[in-house]
Order: C-alpha cells, then structure tokens, then sequence
C-alpha cells in the first residue's frame, strides 16, 4: 500500500491521540476498588495498549495507521514487554474471544511498565517526526501535554 496523503494522515493522527488519552484515562482508572469497574478499565487499558503497540509495528494489515507512515526514518522502538509474545497471547486471550485458557491467565498485567514502554515510544517516534517534518508534531495536539504529565508522575 502507498503512503497514505496529508489529509488521511493529519485524520489518523487524531486517531493515534485518542488511543494514547483513552489509555491514559483507564490507567488512572485501574486502581478502582469495584471490581466491575476495575475490570472495565483494565480492559479499556488493554485495548488501547494493543491499539498503540500495533501502530509502532512496523507491519501491518490494508489501512492500518503505522508510525512509519509519518516520518521519513523510522525510530527504534523498545517494548519488551509490550512487544513480546506473552503479552500478545494474553491480551488477545482477554479481550478478542472467550476460550478455555482466559480462567488459568495471571491477572497481574503491569500497566505501570506498559504505560511507560509505550509513553516512551511515542516520546521516540514525535523527536523523530520534529526531526523529519516539524509541522506534523502539532497534529498529535495533546499527545505532548499527555507525555509531560505521565513524565512528572514518573510514568514514563
């Protein structure tokens, strides 16, 4: 697929700043002692957390959103864990289908880590689109303000 123009990208980086608010919102979210609402945000977390690891995939599937699509060299990216095999197993155990695995899944998922493996690689990927293209940083409007404050609580 060719590089998507300017206008569907300025469009998907509104996408890509929803995802990292809406994981923002449910990780301060996940500490809430109603374990409905606890579940409910920490599913939300996990949605948006597979949401933004699948933007810095550098694959991806048709119309995708991909950080590469952005800028003219594409950062390295670190995310042990949100990268890793067991996280994709067991997020999509959790959220995609029901299966008979889901019970025997550990409940502990570290948003803390993953919040800040991906606050990280977004801070990594919008140095790199200032490098490439300065004026597409504003695109992603709140995302900056969202980096700065999960630095200040030692998030990322």
């Amino acid at each position: 697929m060719r590089r998507p123009g300017l206008t569907a990208l300025k469009s998907a980086a509104a996408t890509i700043e929803y995802e990292l608010s809406m994981l923002s919102a449910a990780f301060a979210e996940t500490g809430n002692s109603k374990v409905h609402l606890h579940n409910m945000a920490v599913e939300t977390f996990l949605l948006h957390a597979r949401n933004l690891r699948d933007f810095f995939r550098s694959t991806g599937h048709g119309d995708d959103i991909r950080a590469r699509d952005f800028v003219k060299t594409m950062p390295k990216i670190s995310m042990p864990t949100v990268f890793s095999p067991a996280f994709n197993t067991r997020v999509n155990k959790k959220l995609a289908h029901p299966s008979y695995k889901r019970a025997r899944l550990k409940a502990k998922w570290h948003q803390g880590k993953i919040t800040r493996e991906l606050v990280r690689a977004m801070d990594r990927f919008l140095s790199q689109l200032d490098a490439d293209y300065p004026r597409r940083r504003a695109w992603f409007g709140a995302v900056t303000r969202l980096i700065a404050e999960a630095k200040r609580l030692g998030i990322a």
